[in-house]
């Protein structure tokens, strides 16, 4: 057809040995039985125009080949041209010489895996995976086309790579899944930060398995600690829920913050920030710490000159302490007005001038079950 797409339907068999096969061949024996392959298929042909198409499914086979595969493909070139019955020719150079096909009328949706696409979409994950590209997309369209967009349409083409959606949920399984998933949800939080937009706050949550999540141990007692910013006082912290620093493959070697613990009284909730080093050092020199709050409402707190500030302003009877430690106390009804069992849902970002410097914790969020009179039910003894 004139107008339309010319298809070319792979030789299966010989796209596969080279993908997973003649990697483990020697050299010459992998060539020798290509190319008998192709003049096997070509003494059988009825038609000076036929073809053979071979199409790898990815780029991966090369890094099991010695050297990457150069001395394969050099000794497959060279035979291949060195053969009165083959010719290598590109598919637009084998179109230029004898036309288009046949045309076809119809031709079944599906992919080379399973003869459909639930490698890439349908289940849960992967299809939420979707949605939030499909978000970005959907506001980074009018500017994609504007000559100042490069970065802006690198971003989105990286975003729109199938290898993110063959990791995501099932089919696939890799040690990395949550460094993948973590990097997919970067990506994304780049094209709204290069469209100078808010980000949304579900791209903090990973998409993926629940079993990622950074471990938490929730409050055992109620806590009411004086805030000084000091290490030590070891049994005014007893009782308070923690987290510590998950290192993934994606390797942080010096955190900033290696543990935080979290508690409350009947009043306040309480932070304590600790650090590799001192963490005063980090903040005197232009560091600074924001508390994204997700549940029960969506809230940004921000530690400026010692101080904790919800839109530009003082929070009232909050205090920060800054030492060796970073401790924090805030008002109860600051994160829920309503009622004192609640569920708070909260991740740090620590910045140096303008520039993100970490996140606590780096791919996820910390929950805490709030409930101060709820301990005397649970942690009785008879």
């Amino acid at each position: 057809m004139k107008d339309g797409v010319s298809i070319f339907f792979r030789d299966h068999f010989l796209s596969d040995q080279i993908g997973f096969v003649y990697s483990r061949w020697p050299k010459e024996q992998a060539v020798s039985h290509f190319i008998s392959e192709l003049e096997h298929r070509a003494r059988a042909a009825d038609s000076d125009s036929a073809h053979v198409f071979v199409a790898l499914d990815g780029e991966n086979a090369w890094e099991f080949y010695a050297d990457g595969g150069y001395p394969f493909l050099d000794a497959l070139y060279e035979a291949m041209t060195a053969s009165d019955l083959i010719e290598p020719v590109t598919l637009a150079q084998y179109l230029n010489t004898h036309g288009p096909g046949i045309p076809l009328q119809q031709l079944k949706p599906g992919s080379w895996i399973s003869g459909d696409f639930t490698t890439w979409i349908g289940d849960p994950v992967k299809n939420r995976a979707w949605e939030l590209l499909s978000d970005a997309w959907m506001v980074a369209q009018d500017s994609l086309d504007k000559p100042e967009a490069s970065r802006l349409r690198t971003l989105m083409l990286r975003a729109e790579a199938s290898d993110w959606f063959w990791w995501f949920g099932e089919g696939h399984v890799s040690i990395h899944e949550r460094e993948f998933d973590y990097l997919f949800r970067q990506n994304l939080r780049a094209i709204y930060e290069e469209l100078d937009m808010a980000v949304p706050r579900e791209l903090d949550q990973p998409i993926g398995d629940e079993k990622w999540a950074l471990p938490i141990k929730q409050p055992s007692a109620r806590i009411s600690p004086k805030i000084s910013g000091k290490r030590g006082g070891f049994y005014k912290w007893i009782g308070a829920g923690s987290s510590e620093f998950a290192q993934g493959s994606i390797h942080r070697l010096n955190p900033v913050i290696a543990k935080i613990k979290f508690g409350y009284d009947y009043e306040t909730f309480y932070m304590r920030l600790e650090g590799v080093e001192p963490l005063k050092q980090f903040f005197e020199a232009d560091g600074s710490l924001t508390i994204e709050i997700h549940q029960p409402t969506q809230k940004t707190l921000a530690v400026l000159d010692g101080q904790l500030m919800l839109d530009d302003k003082p929070v009232p009877q909050a205090k920060v302490a800054t030492g060796e430690i970073m401790e924090i106390s805030l008002p109860m009804k600051l994160l829920c007005a309503e009622s004192n069992r609640f569920t708070l849902e909260f991740h740090l970002v620590l910045r140096t001038g303008e520039l993100e410097a970490e996140r606590f914790p780096w791919d996820s969020t910390i929950t805490v079950d709030v409930d101060p009179y709820g301990f005397e039910l649970t942690n009785w003894f008879i």
